[in-house]
């Protein structure tokens, strides 16, 4: 897994992927999706499988 710079929001069973910062939505065009095929906790594992190879 490389680098992840998007965001996702992981809210009860759901996982939102944003690919623009936070702060800068309602500023430039800005773009987010349901992903619909994976769990918040896959989400979490593979987060915390890239943090142990640094």
């Amino acid at each position: 897994m490389r680098n992840i710079y998007d965001r996702f929001l992981l809210v009860d069973d759901s996982v939102y992927h944003f690919g623009a910062s936070f702060k800068d939505m309602g500023n430039e065009m800005a773009a987010f999706s349901v992903l619909n095929f994976v769990t918040p906790e896959e989400v979490i594992a593979k987060i915390q499988e890239s943090m142990k190879t640094k």
